[in-house]
């Protein structure tokens, strides 16, 4: 299975259509089933990714995870399964890309506006960074807000007074940002989508791991002698550089997940 240690690390499945913009994509193959991590490997993947991840952060978390293996002699854990890799271990598109919010008229005739005000909050404990909102005018006195993804709710809001141009601000929930949009134009119909930066350097889900308690990282590296998970612990608990000791955590967890892997596939 090509980019088979990275596949397993993000653990989607192949036939499953990306978000719009690719965020971070690279290929999956088609027939990938995702392992059932229910358990101790569940609890490491919410200390590395988020409790509940969506796919672009998925995306950057396993982007950077990577990074940091390819950087070191672990890197030989990731071709040990399968040789065949099809992305860049030294790229650094994610640099410019251009995180945010950003509004796109999709209906109502004359140009409108929209302005954003506020900072985004921190997505890191949830793993949600990919947003998309509706934007309508339902009246001149009123607006719905609906969330597409994540999590799709629907908020009506007043619109404010009929003599001000502009709507009060509005929040898009959940993102840290809101919005005044003109009000004239009615019919104007609005997408706002975009991605929140991860605020998070890698030291944070490292000190993640070392809370989740000494049931689970017996659990992942075992008591015993056997390798490549004696290694692994040792480089955990010992190494003095974080790529090392992070990058034991992440071969273990994809080790651990085809071991689960072979057994469905028997």
């Amino acid at each position: 299975m090509f980019n088979h240690f990275r596949t397993l690390l993000l653990n989607l499945p192949g036939e499953q259509s990306p978000v719009d913009d690719l965020f971070a994509e690279e290929l999956i193959p088609a027939d990938y089933v995702p392992v059932d991590t229910a358990g101790y490997l569940d609890t490491v993947r919410k200390a590395l990714f988020g409790n509940a991840p969506d796919r672009s952060m998925l995306n950057y978390r396993v982007r950077q995870y990577l990074s940091l293996i390819h950087a070191t002699e672990l890197s030989q854990f990731v071709t040990a399964f399968d040789h065949r890799i099809t992305y860049d271990v030294t790229s650094n598109d994610l640099v410019g890309y251009e995180f945010g919010l950003t509004s796109r008229q999709i209906d109502g005739g004359p140009t409108s506006r929209m302005f954003f005000f506020g900072s985004q909050k921190i997505p890191d404990i949830t793993g949600k960074i990919a947003y998309r909102f509706d934007v309508r005018f339902l009246s001149s006195s009123s607006l719905q807000v609906t969330r597409q993804y994540p999590n799709p709710a629907s908020s009506i809001f007043d619109a404010g007074d009929p003599g001000e141009q502009l709507t009060p601000q509005i929040p898009l929930e959940d993102t840290g940002f809101s919005f005044s949009a003109d009000k004239n134009n009615l019919d104007a119909r609005f997408v706002v989508s975009g991605t929140l930066r991860p605020q998070w350097d890698m030291s944070i889900p490292e000190t993640l791991l070392r809370s989740i308690g000494e049931t689970v990282t017996v659990q992942l590296f075992g008591a015993g002698s056997v390798e490549p998970y004696s290694s692994l612990r040792n480089l955990w608990q010992y190494h003095k550089d974080m790529p090392y000791r992070l990058g034991a955590v992440v071969v273990a967890l994809v080790y651990r997940m085809e071991e689960r892997r072979s057994v469905v596939l028997e």
